[in-house]
C-alpha cells in the first residue's frame, strides 16, 4: 500500500479491518458450539456454513493485506457480501 490518497479513499479498509475483526470474533464462538452440536444433518449443514465462513473471512483477509486504492471496488463487494451472511449465521 503506498501513501497516495486522501484518507477517504483509505476508508474502506478500515471499514474492512473492522468487518474483519467481527467476524473472526463471531467465527470463534462457532467451534465450542459445534463440538456440543448433537450428530446429524443438522451439524453438519452447521460445519458446512462454518467452513464457508472461515473460506470468506480469510479471503477478505486476503485482499486486506494486499489491498490498493484501485481495489476498492472489489473490496467493498466482498466485504458487503460477507457482512450480509455473517448476519445470517
Amino acid at each position: 500500500m503506498n501513501a497516495s490518497g486522501t484518507w477517504i479513499d483509505w476508508q474502506y479498509l478500515l471499514d474492512a479491518a473492522t468487518l474483519l475483526a467481527k467476524c473472526r470474533y463471531t467465527l470463534q464462538y462457532t467451534y465450542p458450539y459445534a463440538y456440543y452440536m448433537e450428530p446429524g444433518p443438522r451439524k453438519e449443514l452447521f460445519e458446512y456454513q462454518q467452513a464457508q465462513l472461515e473460506a470468506e473471512i480469510e479471503n477478505l483477509s486476503w485482499k486486506i493485506e494486499r489491498a490498493e486504492t484501485t481495489d476498492r471496488g472489489d473490496l467493498e463487494i466482498k466485504w458487503i457480501l460477507l457482512r450480509r451472511d455473517v448476519r445470517h449465521f
